[in-house]
């Protein structure tokens, strides 16, 4: 007995001498995390920034280094506040979170939809026409300000228009199909629906199930995992730092270096068939919509506008099977004639710096893009009756032919 009672207090203290010791690497992991957190180096991001692709004679478009470089610091202040940027939306598998920062303002539409604001004086009239704008991060306009992407680009160009931009960074062609239906689910009817596609090619997987497990990764108890919690294995593994990654979408932007003739039928697909499903939609709800297939860094930018990073990205990787496999998919669906406008070639008339960093448009590039979507609304005069259009303005928009 004596000595089963010795092995239990030995037990007991050997026990104890380790939870104590957890707790002290505990406790001084929590220091070393809270005073180095901020020390962190972000040279390898700001690499990505071609500086010289920013400079514009255009007021409305200029944005120097130092404010991109503010910007970016806004946000990632944002995050290590453990504020999330992305929801979830049953819809569309996510949504973004409502946030301001400077330069960069996230509300609440009526739809329940959160949508990045144009930074303009809107007329709230009742009369006003209206655009609906879907894209990925090159809609939503990921590192330019508000009245910078080309929806508010487009609705500065307009008279009497309202411009709603519903992109989300990240965003593949299947959810924004998915969120145009919702929309009309709702009774939303707009004048006309914009689609800007070619960038976010997606990951392989493009089904139903997939909401069922973005939902889970939403929903997930991160205070669940107790030792994971722990600053001291936080520390060991690094996660402390997540809380400040930039790139946090799962969608993927670039299709593999090796792909196989079915894969890229499969994305081929993905683009044909949501351009003949949000025709159907449109006829069916009675509302126009014109789709672009848009300039994508990875296919064709030219490698002379590039930073030093880039020259080194693109020589390796974008001037190789990338481009020669998206050149292939988006040939094969501007041959389906499915209603794409190709924009692929807009780099080159345009002729100058047009990427912040390798994937996202200058705000001057942006006002390009606008003016070119511009280009292809066509406007007829027509006689209304107010009383039978309560959204009459004499202006309606139709799709060249």
């Amino acid at each position: 007995m004596k000595i089963l009672k010795k092995s239990y207090l030995g037990f007991i203290l050997i026990l104890s001498h380790a939870v104590l010791l957890v707790v002290l690497l505990n406790f001084f992991a929590c220091l070393w995390i809270e005073k180095h957190q901020d020390e962190q180096d972000f040279s390898q991001i700001y690499r990505i920034f071609n500086y010289k692709a920013l400079n514009s004679e255009l007021a409305s478009c200029q944005l120097d280094s130092s404010e991109l470089v503010l910007m970016f610091e806004n946000f990632v202040e944002l995050k290590k506040s453990e504020t999330p940027e992305f929801l979830y939306h049953p819809a569309t598998e996510y949504q973004l979170n409502q946030f301001s920062i400077p330069g960069v303002t996230i509300i609440e539409h009526e739809s329940g939809f959160n949508i990045r604001t144009n930074g303009l004086d809107s007329d709230k009239t009742s009369n006003k026409q209206l655009i609906f704008c879907f894209g990925g991060s090159t809609t939503y306009g990921s590192f330019a300000k508000d009245e910078q992407t080309w929806p508010a680009f487009l609705e500065a160009g307009l008279d009497s228009i309202d411009v709603v931009n519903f992109g989300v960074p990240g965003f593949v062609p299947t959810q924004e199909t998915a969120q145009f239906i919702h929309l009309m689910k709702l009774g939303y009817r707009p004048d006309l629906v914009i689609f800007m596609d070619g960038v976010n090619i997606g990951p392989p997987y493009d089904a139903s199930d997939f909401t069922r497990i973005i939902a889970q990764k939403f929903n997930e108890n991160k205070d669940a995992d107790l030792l994971g919690s722990l600053a001291i294995v936080q520390l060991l593994k690094g996660n402390y730092k997540e809380e400040i990654d930039f790139f946090q979408t799962e969608n993927v932007d670039f299709i593999p270096l090796e792909t196989t003739s079915e894969y890229n039928d499969m994305i081929r697909n993905r683009f044909v068939e949501n351009a003949k499903i949000r025709k159907q939609i449109a006829a069916l709800y009675g509302v126009k919509i014109l789709q672009f297939i848009q300039p994508n860094g990875n296919l064709n930018y030219p490698v002379s506008f590039c930073n030093d990073f880039g020259k080194e990205y693109f020589q390796k990787e974008g001037t190789q099977n990338v481009s020669k496999n998206l050149g292939l998919i988006f040939d094969q669906v501007n041959l389906a004639e499915v209603g794409y406008v190709d924009l692929t070639n807009l780099f080159q008339v345009y002729n100058k710096p047009a990427l912040i960093d390798l994937i996202h448009y200058t705000p001057e590039f942006n006002q390009f893009i606008a003016n070119e979507v511009k280009s292809h609304l066509r406007f007829d005069e027509i006689k209304t009756d107010t009383l039978e259009y309560q959204n009459a303005t004499g202006i309606v928009f139709a799709l060249l032919d």
